[in-house]
């Protein structure tokens, strides 16, 4: 594996690493050496997180060596002093950041872990999870939250649980936990089962001696999960990757709700309690807080906040809005306080263990648990409460109430109250791990832009930013907005538009053509749950065969909403596509499973559709709230200001943004992603996209268009493919010379008049857009084909493969060698390839075969003799392969100015200016369009 050298810190890679990966690399080696936050965002599929292990490791490596190299100094200065030196020098270990590693999800670290077996480095690792994920018990497996909990604790204390007498026997050699290989959370519990080891104690265990410890972000922000890890953050590099969930993950873990119906439950299973304790059932030990009265005394209070929460006034609305330090006022009146509200989470909590111990046969979840947690959000910052609770909102609803088991005798139709302590600033939960003098904070996605709001939305400061480029060539991807349908009908999923059947119809026919073109898997993002049952449901209607052609030409699934029927369709889909040669489509929803995490590569994603804008509901309360928050905020002069418009533009887009991350997933994959509204068009939307893809934005003005589009992209895409696998298999036979017979380079027309004074024209150049999905080329970059004498020699396509090869990746010159072999190719088809290279472009330009682009300028001079009846047509001029010098068409015919450079007719109208003047782009002559004379093409043969 290669050893990079980066900021003076050697990194090894898998491989060479392209240049925005070497960016990448660069930006988190100088966050971690100067010890700054950073926010990178690097679309997928450019190995961001392969980069970001290796520069973190290979960091670590290094500051490794430079703290043993300076103990070392240090114990030559006091040789005399050895105690004292070893002291020193554990000093300098400890002195070693450990790296805490956060994806959103345990299956997005699964993929982490993945990418580390692949580097060159071999830390210690450890895996955090909670009994719910790492528990092998055959019963209390089965339990959650504190009930699992404590039915663990009883059991290991019992010495009961035959995992946790296994874990004790394995970890009395130490060997054991060094030679652990690197495994997953899922490989890890496989492994420990089999040796009968507990891997919950397991992976605490492999905690303290970690390089590197791996978990779900909740657990780093939301501060109690963290604590009953033993998570220490003090000198830890903190590295959150697909971050773009943070700033909603941050405030839900600094929120809670409670509602009506939980403290309900919360009484009955007190009174369940206080029954068992008076007849002898349940036994509280000696050092508990627990009696039949402090359980009478905890339902009393129980009962007092559920009438509290009953009677309080809401609106006509239903609800009630209040500041965040009414939350104190509120429970005040039930004398839960900061100084009381211990006393009753610690009571509270030994019920919850008492019921654990009576109800070890019989699991479930306990609504003790969602009260235990309310109080501890709202109690546990006795210093900063008052300046916390500015951050946060208090809000009581009226809502239709669940049914369940319990409350199955409740009249259908029943409500209940939900008691919302909202927290609105991000900033409350990222400042709280600053505080506990972390090393730095890096923060990484796909789709974090735009970097300044999203920075002033969480509250701290990333002086270290990056919005990175792609590693994939331009012509392996198409973004285009299509806003118009097949009719020509607006597609737009706007609230006015979206429940109209004429724009589900036009939805509806629009993709059945859209799924005729794209290959293999195909993946259609609706803005909501509803709306995507709303289409599915008229689609299936009597009456419209939409839903049954889009059958007849691909397998369907679509995503559902329940968490275990989600991995079998995901399965069926792969499997589908595999099996398939016409492929599948995958209706899913934006800030679904679908559009996180989910890799399609390849086959699997070969188009996205969005269909829609996913703003979040505009009338919720907790929107309304935020958008309320945002623009009520008073922000110091200077400061940017973030509205409350600007964060609900936003969280559409990043929905988008992150949707459409599901087609482009390494260096070789290419697929089209089709934005199916008109909004799209629009400045605002366009410019919220992500960066790296903007600049491959077409606004298409039919849906015709794009079909045509679509069908070239896939087709060229397709031989690409083709020929780099045969390119493949005949890599080590020796390349045959290539013919150019009857390929000559265009000529300059010597025999016509002097230009005229030059103007510039600088301008209007560089505002045209030449051709269709081609590349214009600056004027000043204009040396070839269009400045050659007709004296000029062919240039020799050996000597240019020569060349290529010293400026073109190998992937990029096989691609280059297969389209100069096939005469049916044109130079837009290599132009992506050849585009950081002007000069050998135009070089090969002249090599290539004509291009069937015949359109007369005799349009000009006939026009001109229809206004001036006596004119005269000018002579016509017959030209060898005459040559566009913008866009390298090889025409039939076209005009040349009196300085000779020639271009073609759809070039020279794009630069005619309103008085019929066109300016050269070669040598910035100004022009009547009177002045230019015919040419025809003369073959030569």
């Amino acid at each position: 594996m290669p050893t990079l050298n980066i900021c003076g810190v050697p990194v090894s890679f898998p491989f060479e690493p392209y240049e925005s990966q070497l960016v990448y690399m660069e930006k988190v080696v100088r966050a971690l050496e100067s010890k700054q936050n950073a926010m990178l965002e690097s679309p997928t599929g450019t190995g961001k997180t392969l980069c970001l292990l290796c520069a973190t490791l290979g960091w670590r490596v290094h500051r490794k060596k430079q703290l043993k190299s300076q103990s070392s100094k240090k114990k030559l200065q006091y040789e005399d002093a050895a105690t004292e030196d070893n002291e020193e020098a554990n000093e300098e270990t400890n002195k070693l950041p450990k790296i805490i590693y956060a994806s959103r999800t345990h299956s997005q670290l699964k993929q982490v872990v993945k990418e580390l077996k692949q580097t060159a480095y071999s830390p210690k690792i450890a895996i955090l999870g909670s009994r719910e994920h790492l528990c092998v018990h055959p019963e209390v497996s089965k339990m959650r939250g504190t009930q699992q909990n404590h039915t663990c604790r009883l059991a290991v204390r019992a010495q009961k649980c035959t995992y946790k007498l296994g874990y004790d026997q394995y970890v009395k050699s130490k060997k054991n936990i060094a030679n652990l290989p690197i495994m997953d959370i899922e490989e890890l519990v496989t492994t420990m089962e089999r040796r009968e080891t507990c891997p919950f104690y397991l992976s605490r265990d492999m905690l303290t001696s970690a390089d590197i410890v791996f978990m779900p972000y909740n657990y780093l922000v939301e501060p109690f999960v963290r604590n009953s890890l033993g998570v220490t953050l003090e000198n830890a590099v903190l590295v959150f990757d697909e971050a773009h969930n943070v700033e909603s993950v941050a405030t839900e873990a600094a929120s809670y709700s409670l509602s009506s119906v939980d403290i309900q439950g919360c009484i009955r299973e007190v009174d369940e309690c206080h029954n068992l304790i008076v007849s002898g059932r349940v036994h509280p030990g000696e050092d508990t807080y627990l009696s039949s009265q402090s359980a009478t005394t905890l339902k009393n209070l129980l009962v007092e906040i559920l009438a509290g929460l009953n009677t309080f006034p809401l609106n006509d609305k239903g609800g009630c809005t209040k500041p965040g330090s009414f939350i104190f006022d509120f429970f005040k009146q039930f004398n839960i306080s900061f100084d009381t509200a211990p006393m009753v989470t610690t009571i509270t909590e030994q019920v919850i263990e008492a019921m654990s111990d009576y109800a070890q046969s019989n699991p479930r979840n306990s609504k003790l648990d969602h009260l235990l947690t309310f109080l501890r959000t709202i109690f546990r910052d006795k210093e900063n409460h008052q300046a916390m609770a500015k951050q946060y909102r208090v809000h009581i609803q009226e809502e239709n109430a669940p049914r369940t088991r319990q409350t199955s005798n409740r009249p259908v139709n029943s409500t209940m109250r939900m008691f919302h302590y909202w927290c609105f600033h991000p900033g409350v939960a990222m400042n709280e791990l600053v505080e506990n003098n972390v090393h730095n904070i890096i923060l990484t996605s796909g789709t974090l832009s735009p970097l300044d709001t999203t920075i002033k939305e969480l509250g701290i400061p990333f002086p270290i930013t990056l919005e990175n480029s792609h590693v994939i060539d331009p012509s392996q991807v198409w973004v285009g907005v299509v806003g118009v349908g097949v009719t020509g009908k607006k597609l737009n999923a706007s609230y006015e538009s979206r429940n109209s059947p004429d724009y589900v119809l036009e939805l509806g026919n629009t993709l059945v053509n859209i799924t005729r073109v794209v290959p293999n898997g195909l993946l259609v993002f609706f803005p909501s749950y509803s709306i995507l049952d709303m289409c599915i449901s008229q689609w299936q209607a009597q009456g419209s065969n939409i839903w049954e052609r889009l059958q007849g030409l691909k397998s369907i699934f679509v995503e559902p909403k329940n968490r275990v029927e989600f991995a079998d369709v995901v399965q069926s889909y792969h499997a589908c596509i595999a099996a398939n040669p016409n492929g599948a489509i995958f209706f899913a929803v934006c800030r679904g499973k679908v559009s996180e995490g989910i890799d399609f590569s390849n086959e699997n994603g070969r188009a996205v559709v969005i269909t829609g804008l996913p703003f979040p509901p505009t009338k919720d309360p907790k929107i309304v709230l935020k958008k309320t928050f945002l623009d009520n905020l008073v922000t110091p002069p200077g400061e940017m200001k973030l509205s409350g418009n600007q964060w609900y533009v936003q969280q559409a887009s990043r929905a988008v943004n992150q949707a459409v991350g599901r087609v482009i997933r390494h260096r070789h994959d290419f697929g089209a992603i089709i934005l199916l509204d008109e909004r799209f068009a629009f400045h605002q939307q366009k410019g919220s996209l992500s960066k790296w893809l903007q600049p491959f934005v077409q606004i298409i003005p039919s849906y015709g268009a794009a079909h045509g589009a679509l069908t070239r992209f896939f087709k060229h895409n397709k031989e690409q493919a083709t020929a780099a696998a045969q390119s493949a298999k005949s890599a080590t036979k020796p390349t045959k010379s290539i013919d150019t017979k009857g390929f000559v380079p265009p000529k300059k027309i010597t025999n016509l008049p002097a230009p005229p004074v030059e103007k510039p024209a600088d301008v209007i150049a560089s505002q045209v857009a030449i051709g269709d999905g081609q590349t214009f080329v600056p004027p000043t970059e204009l040396s070839g084909p269009a400045k050659k004498s007709s004296t000029d020699a062919p240039v020799s396509l050996e000597l240019l493969v020569h060349q290529a090869r010293t400026l073109l990746s190998s992937q990029d010159m096989t691609a280059f060698v297969t389209y100069m072999r096939d005469p049916k190719n044109h130079l837009d088809e290599i132009e992506a390839i050849l585009a950081p290279h002007p000069t050998l472009q135009q070089r090969i330009a002249p090599l290539l075969p004509p291009r069937n682009v015949a359109q007369a300028m005799y349009q000009l001079q006939r026009l001109k003799k229809r206004k001036h009846p006596g004119a005269a047509l000018a002579t016509t001029t017959a030209v060898a392969n005459p040559q566009c010098s913008i866009c390298f068409d090889i025409v039939q015919t076209t005009s040349a100015p009196p300085c000779g450079h020639l271009c073609c007719v759809r070039c020279w109208k794009k630069l005619e200016l309103p008085d019929h003047t066109i300016q050269c782009p070669v040598c910035k002559g100004s022009f009547h369009v009177g002045q230019f004379t015919p040419i025809v093409a003369k073959r030569v043969e």
